[in-house]
Protein backbone atom coordinates (compact mmCIF):
# COMPACT_ATOMS: atom_id res chain seq x y z
CA UNK A 1 0.00 0.00 0.00
CA UNK A 2 2.68 2.66 0.87
CA UNK A 3 4.60 1.27 -2.23
CA UNK A 4 1.91 2.06 -4.37
CA UNK A 5 1.04 5.74 -2.80
CA UNK A 6 4.53 6.65 -3.39
CA UNK A 7 4.38 5.49 -6.89
CA UNK A 8 1.64 7.74 -7.68
CA UNK A 9 2.53 10.43 -5.79
CA UNK A 10 6.15 10.16 -7.39
CA UNK A 11 3.74 9.77 -11.17
CA UNK A 12 2.05 12.99 -10.52
CA UNK A 13 4.67 15.28 -9.78
CA UNK A 14 6.48 13.90 -12.94
CA UNK A 15 3.42 15.01 -14.99
CA UNK A 16 2.99 18.28 -13.06
CA UNK A 17 6.67 19.04 -13.59
CA UNK A 18 5.75 19.26 -17.40
CA UNK A 19 3.11 21.73 -17.12
CA UNK A 20 3.71 24.99 -18.91
CA UNK A 21 7.17 24.36 -19.40
CA UNK A 22 7.11 24.76 -23.01
CA UNK A 23 5.02 28.00 -23.08
CA UNK A 24 7.93 30.52 -22.98
CA UNK A 25 10.20 28.42 -25.13
CA UNK A 26 7.26 28.58 -27.81
CA UNK A 27 7.04 32.26 -27.86
CA UNK A 28 10.70 32.46 -28.03
CA UNK A 29 10.81 30.05 -31.01
CA UNK A 30 7.95 31.71 -32.78
CA UNK A 31 9.70 35.82 -32.35
CA UNK A 32 12.81 34.34 -33.36
CA UNK A 33 11.50 32.86 -36.72
CA UNK A 34 9.91 36.36 -37.53
CA UNK A 35 13.07 37.97 -36.52
CA UNK A 36 14.44 35.63 -39.06
CA UNK A 37 11.62 36.60 -41.84
CA UNK A 38 11.86 40.38 -41.41
CA UNK A 39 15.79 40.34 -41.60
CA UNK A 40 15.57 37.72 -44.68
CA UNK A 41 13.60 40.68 -46.21
CA UNK A 42 16.04 43.58 -45.23
CA UNK A 43 19.36 41.29 -46.58
CA UNK A 44 17.19 40.40 -49.82
CA UNK A 45 19.29 43.05 -51.99
CA UNK A 46 23.09 42.07 -49.79
CA UNK A 47 23.43 38.70 -51.29
CA UNK A 48 21.23 37.37 -48.25
CA UNK A 49 20.90 36.72 -44.77
CA UNK A 50 24.09 35.56 -43.28
CA UNK A 51 22.86 35.11 -39.42
CA UNK A 52 20.50 36.52 -36.91
CA UNK A 53 23.38 37.89 -34.31
CA UNK A 54 20.94 39.32 -31.67
CA UNK A 55 17.46 39.45 -30.67
CA UNK A 56 16.19 41.94 -27.76
CA UNK A 57 12.19 41.50 -27.32
CA UNK A 58 11.04 42.84 -30.29
CA UNK A 59 14.17 44.38 -31.47
CA UNK A 60 17.18 42.15 -33.77
CA UNK A 61 20.75 42.83 -35.34
CA UNK A 62 21.15 40.71 -38.14
CA UNK A 63 24.60 40.16 -40.67
CA UNK A 64 24.35 40.32 -44.64
CA UNK A 65 26.29 37.78 -46.68
CA UNK A 66 27.61 40.88 -47.35
CA UNK A 67 28.91 41.58 -44.22
CA UNK A 68 26.23 44.56 -43.80
CA UNK A 69 25.05 44.76 -39.65
CA UNK A 70 21.25 45.28 -40.42
CA UNK A 71 19.11 45.71 -36.59
CA UNK A 72 15.21 46.22 -36.86
CA UNK A 73 12.28 45.60 -34.63
CA UNK A 74 8.92 43.97 -35.65
CA UNK A 75 6.18 46.61 -34.99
Amino acid sequence: MRTTTLAVIALMFGMLGGCGSGSGNERDRTMSREHEAKAIVMCKHDKGLKRVTDTNGKSFTAECKSGIIVTGSLD
